[in-house]
């Protein structure tokens, strides 16, 4: 099992507090790569981090709850890298673009953080706490990307169409994240971002006839 590595050990007691969890957060992320959410346990966790049981219990109450803040975590990192992608352009178009971006950089679109957001999501239909988490993921990310297609479909007069362009994205990122975890040979992380990209290129274009047409059948 890969053993997580960091950078300069910290100092001081808020440091060293922040780091030790950080590091039990990215072995969970690995162990669930590399044993699948239910093989993964406090101990592979503690091997992956390098570290005794004794440490972890400090940390966490229990491997739910380190389960949960790693959902949590993978979910801060994807929301840091978008604010910043989004940060760099101004118009609402513009940062749906950038909210694909990011979720398809190296950074993000790594196998074994990959691997651990899917296992994590599949084991939420289960899990309540799990659930929870996850609605609040999903739900927040739906609203952003209904807001930016809002204001990148306001021009024609199709705010109407938001919400439902922005769950297609929803389920099209999903949809490739799942088969780039299945076959990582069938496209690129920049062939994923095309694709999500030309979505919304065609879903904020569509003309009003269409619309019009759809409202009708």
């Amino acid at each position: 099992m890969t053993k997580y590595k960091s950078g300069p050990r910290p100092k001081t007691h808020a440091e060293i507090n922040v780091y030790r969890r950080q590091a039990l957060i990215e072995a969970t992320v690995r162990s669930i790569h590399d044993l699948g959410y239910r093989d993964t346990t406090v101990g592979s966790i503690c091997r992956a981090a390098g570290v005794s049981r004794g440490l972890i219990r400090h940390y966490f109450s229990s491997k739910d709850d380190l389960m949960l803040d790693t959902y949590r975590h993978l979910r801060n990192e994807l929301h840091a890298e978008i604010q910043v992608e989004m940060s760099r352009v101004s118009t609402s178009l513009q940062k749906l673009h950038a909210m694909i971006r990011a979720m398809f950089l190296s950074s993000v679109f790594e196998e074994h953080r990959i691997a651990a957001w899917l296992a994590l999501s599949v084991e939420a239909q289960t899990n309540a706490r799990l659930r929870d988490v996850n609605r609040e993921i999903y739900e927040s990310y739906r609203q952003d990307a209904t807001q930016l297609f809002e204001g990148a479909m306001s021009s024609q007069g199709r705010v109407q169409w938001a919400r439902r362009a922005a769950n297609t994205l929803i389920a099209l990122t999903d949809g490739l994240w799942l088969e780039y975890r299945l076959d990582s040979s069938a496209f690129s992380r920049e062939e994923a971002a095309e694709i999500c990209i030309e979505y919304v290129e065609m879903a904020v274009s569509r003309n009003q006839n269409t619309d019009s047409d759809d409202r009708e059948n």
